[in-house]
């Protein structure tokens, strides 16, 4: 059980094994500055929560100016308050077969390279499945293979402003888009 913020400090690293459960108190995150390596497999996925039956809702991971390259694959992420599950700026990250459980914006990200592969985004409901500005002159940022499983009224999938030639651009593959 995590009761207090989970802070990786610049210079740190947090490794959490396959099969691991975090189930976090109401309102704490994860806040990388560090690095992050979270790789579960498919038979032993990572979940991020919290307590079965528990009204609480825990505030997700955020990777600010994180140092060096985050990882997270095969995971679970649920119960997370209004927000988003993943809030990325200024960092390297790369996500792979994610599992985003609830009504809120999975990711948000500023200025970041990314790479998010093989992962589920769920319905929204008047809110982007993805808020993203920008990305680094020299950065990169890839959706491939993805299931976005669409919105409600007026919301955008992807809200993404940033990267234009000839500079880096945006790159979509293989993704399956449901419509509203």
């Amino acid at each position: 059980m995590v009761e207090g913020n989970l802070i990786v400090a610049a210079g740190g690293k947090l490794r959490i094994e396959p099969g691991v459960t975090l189930f976090f108190a109401n309102d704490k995150e994860i806040f990388v500055g560090g690095t992050l390596d979270a790789r579960g497999t498919a038979e032993a996925r990572i979940w991020f929560a919290t307590p079965p039956g528990s009204p609480a809702l825990w505030r997700g991971i955020r990777m600010y100016d994180s140092v060096g390259e985050q990882h997270l694959a095969f995971a679970v992420m649920r119960d997370v308050a209004p927000s988003s599950h993943l809030d990325i700026r200024r960092t390297t990250a790369f996500l792979d077969d994610i599992q985003f459980v609830g009504h809120h914006t999975p990711l948000i990200f500023e200025d970041a390279s990314m790479s998010v592969k093989n992962s589920y985004f769920p319905r929204m409901v008047l809110l982007e499945t993805v808020y993203a500005t920008g990305m680094p002159s020299n950065g990169f940022v890839i959706f491939e293979g993805n299931y976005f499983d669409g919105t409600t009224g007026y919301s955008d999938l992807i809200e993404f402003t940033g990267g234009k030639l000839p500079g880096p651009i945006v790159q979509f593959y293989n993704n399956v888009f449901v419509g509203s």
